[in-house]
C-alpha cells in the first residue's frame, strides 16, 4: 500500500456522526456540485457505494507519513489548488489525479491535512468516466453499504481517522486517510471545495494550504486571487519549506497587485521541487501561506450587502492608546496535568507574566478541585517589577500537579472577581488541558454556568496544553466568552508561541464595544455586543435584512483613553456567493442522523429571545462564516 498527502482544510467537532455517499453518473459533465456541504467532523464517517466506499473514524493529529517505495507505485499526475479571496472569505478548489501504472489493481492512501476551520462544499471522485458525489447519511447506512461492497468485491476506498504521536503534529490542522483501490493502468481524479472565513490576527489575514504530496509531481501548481474592496496594503507569502516553526522566511513568487486586487501563482518545477527534498521527506512538505492586510481608514468600516444579507467589518486605525488589562490567570494544576504538561506551564508563567504592561492588574487563582489565590486576599496587583517576580516565584512553589479538576468553580470565583468599577480590559487566561473531573463536570453546563458569570464583560482566552486536550471544550467556552483558544505545543519556540498569542490580545483599544443596527431593516443579526477590541483584529457582524435601506443609521458605542469620532461605513453590494441552501440543508440532514456535538451553542444564545427560523438563522451566519459566533456550534446547534 502506498500513501501519499494531500491537503484539505475542514472543521473538526465532537459527537457527531454523518456519512457520505458517492453517487454515480456518466454525465459527468452536466454535473453541479451537491446542494448539501460537507463538513468532517470528530467520529465521522463516510461511504461511497455503489462501485466505491469510503468511512471516516474519529479526527486525530496531523503528521507525516513516508512513501513506501515501489517501482509500481501509483503516482501523483497533477495536484493543482486554486484560491479565491474575495473580501476575508476564501473559495478553495484542491484536484489531483493519481494514476496507477501497474498490471494489477493497488489501494493508495491519501492524508489529507485539514486545517481547523473550514467549510467543505463539495467532495467527488472521478473514476472511469462515472462521477461520485457526496452526500449526508447515518452512520449504521454507512456502515451497511461499505459492508456489501466488500462482499461483492467492488472498488471500494476508505476514509478513516489516524492518531499522530505528539511529535508529528502539524499546527493548526487535524487529518483523515481517504485509501482508495485503483484498477490496473487507470487513474482516479479527486476533487474538494471548502469556503474558508480568514480572521484577522495580529494586524494581517492569513490563509494556510498544506502541501505535502511526500514525491515529486509533475505538474504541482496554486494559485491564490484576492479582490478587497477596501483596497490591499502590504502581504507576505511563504514557500513550503516543512517548518513547523514560527520563525519562517518569506520567499520570491510571481505575484501581480492592483490597489485591491492581487494573484499569486506558484509552481515549482520538478527540479525545484527536488531542490526543496530532504533525506526525510521527498518533495514539498510545508504550508503555503499568504498573509495580507486591507486599508482600514474607514473609522466606521465596510458594510458589504448580497441577496438580503450584510456584514459589517469593523477595524478602526486611528486608535493607537493602549488600554490597561485586568488579567486573572487561572491555572489548572489537577492530577491530569502531571507530567510535561504541568512542567510546560511552569515555564510559561515566567514568559507570560513579563508580557504585562506596568498599567495592568493581575492575580493568580490556581485550582484543582480546591483553589488558591496570588495574592491570598484574591486583590488585582499592579504589575511591577516586584509584583511580577513575586508572582513567579509562587508559580515556581506551587504548581504541581494533584487532585481533581473542578473548572466550573474555578472560572465561576475568577468571574466574581472582577469589579464592575475596575477600569479596562477584563480578561481571564486559562491555562488546563480542559478535562473537568470533579463538581460539575458537564461541558455544556460549563459553559453556561461561566458565560453567566461573566456576563459578557470578561473575555476567556483558553491556553491547552497536552497532545490529549479537549480543545473542542476550550474552543467553544473561549467563543461563547468573547475569547479565542490556542494549543501550545510541546516544540522549542513554546516561547514564540506564547509571545504570538499574546500579541495578539495584549493590546486592547477599546472596551465594551456595543453596535446598534436600525431594527426597522434588519430582521436577524449575530453578536453586537464585544468585551473589548483589540488592536490588529477585526470585529465582523453579520445580519438579514427585512428589505434594502435607503440609509444606515449605525451606531458604535465604546469605551477608550481617548474621544471617539465615527465617520459613516462605507456600503457596497457584494459580489461573494451565498452559500445558505448548502447549510440549511446540512442542518437538517444533521439533525436526520442525530447529530448534536457538545460544543453546540443554542440559536437563541447568539441571536437573542426572538422566534427566528433557525435556518435562516444558519443561511445568515453560514454566508459570512461569522468570526465572532463560534461558527461550527451554531449552525450546528439549530433544531430544524
Amino acid at each position: 500500500m502506498s500513501v501519499y498527502v494531500l491537503s484539505m482544510p475542514c472543521l473538526a467537532f465532537s459527537c457527531l456522526w454523518l456519512v457520505v455517499c458517492m453517487m454515480a453518473t456518466s454525465e459527468v459533465n452536466s454535473l453541479k456540485p451537491r446542494d448539501t456541504p460537507l463538513r468532517q467532523i470528530n467520529n465521522m464517517v463516510y461511504v461511497i457505494y455503489n462501485q466505491l466506499s469510503v468511512a471516516n473514524g474519529q479526527f486525530g493529529s496531523s503528521g507525516r507519513l513516508k512513501r513506501e517505495a515501489s517501482v509500481t507505485d501509483p503516482e501523483i499526475q497533477e495536484l493543482m489548488v486554486t484560491s479565491k479571496i474575495i473580501s476575508r472569505f476564501g473559495t478553495v478548489s484542491i484536484d489531483s489525479l493519481v494514476h496507477n501504472p501497474a498490471f494489477d489493481d493497488r489501494e493508495i492512501t491519501f492524508q489529507i491535512l485539514l486545517p481547523e476551520e473550514a467549510f467543505i462544499s463539495n467532495f467527488t471522485m472521478l473514476i472511469n468516466g462515472e462521477m461520485y458525489v457526496a452526500e449526508v447519511v447515518s452512520k449504521e447506512e454507512a456502515q451497511k453499504r461499505y459492508k456489501e461492497a466488500q462482499k461483492k468485491n467492488v472498488t471500494a476506498g476508505l476514509v478513516e481517522n489516524k492518531s499522530w504521536k505528539p511529535a508529528e503534529k502539524v499546527r493548526g490542522m487535524e487529518r483523515f486517510e481517504v485509501s482508495v483501490n485503483i484498477g490496473a493502468n487507470s487513474s482516479v481524479q479527486f476533487t474538494l471545495n471548502y469556503l474558508e472565513l480568514l480572521r484577522r490576527r495580529s494586524g494581517l489575514y492569513e490563509q494556510r494550504i498544506s502541501i505535502r504530496p511526500n514525491q515529486i509531481v509533475d505538474h504541482l501548481s496554486i494559485s491564490v486571487r484576492l479582490f478587497e474592496q477596501q483596497g490591499i496594503t502590504e502581504w507576505q507569502v511563504i514557500e513550503p519549506y516543512g517548518s513547523n516553526s514560527l520563525e519562517m522566511i518569506d520567499t520570491s513568487v510571481y505575484e501581480q497587485q492592483e490597489e485591491n486586487m492581487m494573484e499569486i501563482n506558484f509552481s515549482p518545477s520538478v527540479e525545484r521541487q527536488n531542490e526543496m527534498s530532504t533525506k526525510d521527506e521527498v518533495g514539498l512538505h510545508g504550508d503555503f501561506v499568504v498573509r495580507y492586510d486591507v486599508d482600514h481608514d474607514d473609522r466606521a468600516g465596510l458594510i458589504q450587502i448580497s441577496n438580503g444579507f450584510f456584514v459589517h467589518f469593523f477595524s478602526p486605525s486611528d486608535y493607537t492608546v493602549v488600554l490597561p488589562k485586568n488579567v486573572i490567570f487561572v491555572i489548572d494544576i489537577s492530577g491530569s496535568m502531571g507530567g510535561i504538561k504541568i512542567d510546560k506551564v511552569r515555564e510559561s508563567m515566567p514568559v507570560i507574566l513579563r508580557q504585562l504592561k506596568e498599567d495592568d492588574k493581575f492575580m493568580l487563582l490556581l485550582f484543582d478541585d480546591q483553589q488558591n489565590n496570588w495574592p491570598k486576599d484574591a486583590r488585582l496587583m499592579p504589575a511591577n517589577r516586584d509584583n511580577i517576580e513575586a508572582a513567579i516565584g509562587y508559580v515556581k512553589k506551587n504548581v504541581h500537579s494533584k487532585g481533581g479538576t473542578n473548572i466550573n468553580d474555578a472560572l465561576v470565583m475568577a468571574a466574581k472577581y472582577f469589579g464592575r468599577a475596575q477600569f479596562g480590559a477584563n480578561m481571564i487566561v486559562f491555562l488546563t488541558d480542559g478535562d473537568p473531573t470533579s463538581g460539575v463536570t458537564d461541558t455544556k453546563e460549563i459553559q453556561q454556568n461561566v458565560e453567566k458569570a461573566t456576563g459578557g464583560m470578561v473575555s476567556i482566552f483558553s491556553l491547552g496544553y497536552g497532545f490529549s486536550m479537549n480543545f473542542d471544550f476550550l474552543h467553544a467556552l473561549s467563543y461563547r466568552n468573547n475569547g479565542m483558544a490556542q494549543r501550545i505545543y510541546d516544540d522549542l519556540d513554546a516561547d514564540l508561541q506564547l509571545k504570538s498569542f499574546f500579541d495578539e490580545v495584549g493590546s486592547p483599544l477599546l472596551y465594551d464595544v456595543k453596535l446598534h443596527f436600525p431594527v426597522e431593516i434588519v430582521s436577524s443579526i449575530t453578536q453586537t455586543s464585544f468585551p473589548q477590541f483589540f488592536a490588529g483584529s477585526e470585529i465582523v457582524v453579520a445580519g438579514r435584512l427585512k428589505e434594502a435601506p435607503k440609509r444606515w443609521n449605525l451606531t458604535i458605542n465604546a469605551m477608550s483613553l481617548t474621544p471617539i469620532m465615527i465617520s459613516k461605513p462605507v456600503i457596497t453590494e457584494s459580489t461573494i456567493q451565498v452559500y445558505a441552501g448548502d447549510v440549511v440543508s446540512l442542518c437538517a440532514e444533521s439533525a436526520k442522523a442525530g447529530s448534536t456535538p457538545q460544543t453546540a451553542v443554542p440559536c437563541h444564545q447568539v441571536w437573542g429571545d426572538a422566534d427566528h427560523f433557525c435556518g435562516e438563522v444558519v443561511a445568515m451566519v453560514t454566508f459570512w462564516c461569522c468570526s465572532i459566533v463560534s461558527f461550527s456550534a451554531l449552525y450546528l446547534g439549530c433544531s430544524v
